[in-house]
């Protein structure tokens, strides 16, 4: 009689006694929690007579012997010149797709700067140059 066969023969003399004796409480409570108890024990490892499972069973186990000698004696340091060639060509490209779109932002914004440092200074120091010059000629 294997663990589910003896788990259900428990469940149906548990669940016989309980209904030849029905509790005070009236409403089957002690019943249901019986048979979820009789669940628990159906699905518990340790039951005396079931097989323990090992963790490591379903796990898939490499036997299969392969002959080297298919693959020649060719040393694979790395990708092959063809794949080193489409590698640096999409590195290029993505390269040349960026700049297009990051440089006229990063140009517009160095001219911004420089167009409002220059017109600090051409405030600060030219306008008080062009004063001076100005005062200078009117005295004359």
């Amino acid at each position: 009689m294997n663990v589910d066969d003896e788990a259900e023969r428990q469940l149906v003399l548990t669940t016989r006694r309980q209904s030849g004796s029905q509790t005070a409480d009236g409403d089957g409570t002690r019943a249901v929690l019986s048979q979820a108890d009789a669940l628990m024990r159906r699905h518990r490892v340790f039951v005396a007579g079931a097989d323990v499972a090992s963790p490591t069973d379903d796990l898939p186990v490499l036997t299969e012997v392969v002959d080297t000698t298919e693959f020649g004696n060719r040393r694979s340091a790395g990708p092959s010149s063809a794949l080193r060639a489409n590698q640096h060509a999409a590195i290029s490209a993505a390269l040349d797709k960026w700049l297009e779109s990051e440089l006229p932002i990063a140009i517009q914004s160095l001219a911004d700067d420089l167009t409002a440092t220059l017109k600090s200074r051409a405030k600060t120091e030219l306008l008080e140059r062009l004063m001076k010059e100005l005062d200078s000629s009117n005295h004359r």
